[in-house]
């Protein structure tokens, strides 16, 4: 980076040991600080063109604070997140953290375009070694039930309403219809491998939209937009994996339209035309048939292995009739069938068996938004006007991405060692059987309160 950001003298960092007994804390410390520092360094080269030296160092601190503040409640809020960054540069934290989020000189739209450089580096590494991935779509919302004037706010239902009244043995019964509180949409995009053994997923991107006000848009529309985009960048290269939420004519005609590789779960109630051209519904088509190539799978909803069957049947979809269409129903024991409509090419029970495991890769964006709500504290922010709400959502997917870029299997040695010094609750038993997502965050956050980072905490981009 630029000689003008250099604050303090450049010190030579110790290279930690692979193994284990050898890695030491304060030096560990430092080598995942200047990992945070080359992670961040496109985004800094971007912005360094209209912003000036002092934001950048804030916005570095910023994803730093966001990663080691661990306060759900108040994680975002930009007093609490300013005082934990008085620290980091000597002071005024919550108005060198509003400056940076009120500037001028970049937008929110870099930090999506620098995600998606990401996504395409990921992409060309399973190229090169002759993989192919998955980009799984789901939607979320973010609920501000106590904001009545930020901008751009619209009508969410809440499931947090819907927890707090689910009907509990011996109590009043609550309201039965749904209940909407203030908030915004969003659209997430997850890049994942096929397996495990090709990397931790990445967050492509997160697009959030509202529809009321000056700034309202359309599901359809903001869905449209998104793929348009990832059919123009990526093309054929991924399979785009969709949830019931997505089934419909007029989805699969835009898929159609932009000629997209497609696993989508299809409602067992709706239409398809079967081999004879018979209109019935999917559960139908697959009655009383036995299932083929049985085989034991792993249930990550409910952590645990079942047995498991496969059938596929050639269809096509009433609006489109000459479309060629499968239907893949994925079964388990005690458990509900998955009816799957691809347009990918399934001549036998192991091209359906491939269907029905990149559709399971679907959990991991579910796992997303839960790590985004509960453990980054993303329904905490409280920024009035829209950009600068974007901005510090968007700085939060930052520092969501480094993390998951920890979780890399080259930095495994490491980050075992560290889960195992600096969280109460480690053993390799349980990063066996648990997400490491939640033990990072709070290793890491330990780990960086305990023995600051230096080239962080002075913000000095020499890269």
């Amino acid at each position: 980076m630029l000689d003008q950001y250099v604050i303090v003298p450049y010190v030579a960092q110790a290279v930690v040991s692979r193994r284990t007994k050898e890695c030491e804390p304060r030096e560990l410390s430092h080598r995942l600080g200047m990992h945070l520092l080359h992670f961040l360094e496109p985004l800094v080269h971007e912005l360094d063109v209209t912003v000036d030296k002092r934001p950048l160092r804030t916005l570095v601190q910023t994803v730093e604070a966001i990663v080691a503040f661990r306060d759900r409640n108040h994680g975002l809020l930009l007093s609490e997140l300013g005082d934990y960054m008085d620290g980091l540069g000597g002071g005024g934290g919550t108005k060198r953290l509003s400056t940076l989020i009120h500037h001028q000189g970049w937008k929110a739209q870099q930090i999506e375009e620098f995600l998606l450089q990401q996504a395409d580096s990921q992409i060309e590494d399973w190229e090169a070694q002759g993989q192919d991935g998955v980009l799984i779509w789901d939607g979320t919302v973010l609920e501000k039930p106590e904001s009545l004037s930020a901008e751009g706010l619209c009508a969410v239902r809440s499931s947090k309403a819907l927890r707090l009244t689910r009907v509990k043995k011996g109590y009043y019964h609550p309201p039965g219809t749904p209940i909407f509180v203030p908030g915004l949409h969003g659209i997430g995009l997850l890049l994942a491998g096929r397996s495990d053994q090709q990397g931790p997923t990445r967050l492509a991107a997160l697009r959030w939209w509202t529809s009321r006000g000056p700034l309202a848009s359309y599901e359809k529309d903001e869905n449209c937009k998104l793929l348009r985009l990832s059919s123009r960048r990526w093309g054929h290269r991924l399979i785009h994996v969709f949830d019931r939420g997505y089934c419909g004519s007029r989805w699969l005609g835009a898929l159609r339209g932009f000629n997209t590789r497609f696993i989508l779960r299809w409602k067992t109630n709706y239409h398809l035309l079967d081999a004879h051209g018979v209109k019935q519904a999917a559960w139908k088509i697959a009655r009383g048939k036995r299932g083929l190539a049985p085989r034991t799978i792993f249930d990550a909803v409910h952590r645990r292995n079942v047995e498991g069957s496969v059938l596929f049947f050639p269809v096509t979809h009433p609006d489109f009739p000459d479309w060629p269409l499968t239907l893949v129903v994925g079964r388990r024991k005690g458990g509900t069938p998955w009816y799957l409509l691809t347009n990918e090419v399934v001549e036998t029970a192991a091209d359906a068996w491939k269907v029905v495991m990149a559709y399971a890769r679907r959990w991991q964006i579910e796992m997303t938004f839960r790590n985004l709500k509960s453990e980054l504290a993303i329904q905490s922010l409280r920024v009035y006007d829209w950009e600068g709400r974007l901005k510090l959502l968007g700085m939060l997917t930052l520092a969501y991405a480094v993390l998951m870029d920890l979780m890399g299997e080259e930095g495994r040695t490491a980050r075992d060692w560290l889960i195992d010094y600096a969280c109460h609750r480690s053993g390799a038993h349980l990063r066996e059987v648990e997400i490491p997502f939640t033990r990072l965050r709070i290793a890491l956050s330990k780990l960086w309160l305990t023995f600051p980072c230096g080239f962080v905490r002075r913000a000095a981009l020499r890269l």
